[in-house]
Parts: C-alpha cells; sequence; structure tokens
C-alpha cells in the first residue's frame, strides 16, 4: 500500500465519489446569478451547488420542507422528490417551481432562484374596549 486515496476496481463508490472521478452521466446546470454547476444523474440539485461552491440559491434545510431553495426551472428536464405543497402548490409546479433540494435533472437545466417572502404574520391590537354584554376585549387585525 502506498497510502494514496484510491478506490480499489472492484469496489462499489458512491455517485458523489463518481462523479468527483467524472464517471456517469452528469448535467450542466445553469443557476441564473450564480453561474454553472455539474449536477450527476440522480443528485440533488442544491447538493451539487454546495458541492462545487456555486452560488445564487439559498440552503435551509435541505429535505424539502422550509421552501428557501425555491427555484423555477426555465429550460431541462427533471424530477423531484416530495416537496411541501405550501411552499411550491400544484398550480407552479406546472410553471417549473419547484426546491432546489428535491430536483434530480435528467437533462442540463437553467434555473432561476425563486425565494418567495412567508407571508407576513398580522398582528393584533388590543382597542381596549369590553364588551359589556361577554366581558370580552375587541381587538383589530393590523396589516
Amino acid at each position: 500500500m502506498d497510502g494514496s486515496n484510491q478506490t480499489h476496481p472492484s469496489a462499489p463508490i458512491s455517485l458523489l465519489a463518481a462523479i468527483r472521478q467524472g464517471a456517469g452521466p452528469r448535467h450542466r446546470v445553469r443557476v441564473l446569478g450564480g453561474g454553472d454547476v455539474l449536477c450527476g444523474e440522480g443528485e440533488r440539485l442544491l447538493i451539487a451547488i454546495e458541492r462545487t461552491g456555486g452560488g445564487g440559491v439559498l440552503v435551509g434545510c435541505r429535505r424539502g420542507g422550509c421552501g428557501v431553495c425555491r427555484i423555477q426551472v426555465l429550460e431541462g428536464t427533471y424530477e423531484t422528490d416530495p416537496m411541501s405543497v405550501q411552499h411550491v402548490p400544484e398550480e407552479e409546479r406546472a410553471e417549473g417551481y419547484a426546491l432546489a433540494c428535491c430536483v434530480r435533472p435528467t437533462s442540463d437545466l437553467v434555473v432561476v432562484p425563486a425565494f418567495k417572502k412567508p407571508p407576513r404574520r398580522a398582528r393584533w391590537e388590543n382597542t381596549g374596549e369590553i364588551s359589556p354584554q361577554t366581558n370580552e376585549v375587541k381587538a383589530e387585525v393590523k396589516q
């Protein structure tokens, strides 16, 4: 053994290791505002962006629940893992919106970050009025 970090030819290697070694199909993904990354067949787009140091897409939970890595696919084909419908409703999926942590390219892609701020929570403001019939405090919603 010479102490090198080579894999034995008959040993199974992970997809990530195969991509690093240049094996297997890869897809070029252009992130508008963030550059190009290579994403292996079956690899999640957000992982490829993080691995290559690409930018433009925010990183959150990495599991499809927070919506931070929301993108719109402008060109190309892809598959998705389960995503929160709260962050990507069905009608938006039809328009190419998805979460980068759930997108697995099946061709070259062009994507644009599409982070959407969560809706602003309403504030309740006490008006100081008390209903004499029910003893309830009246309040108004302020936007």
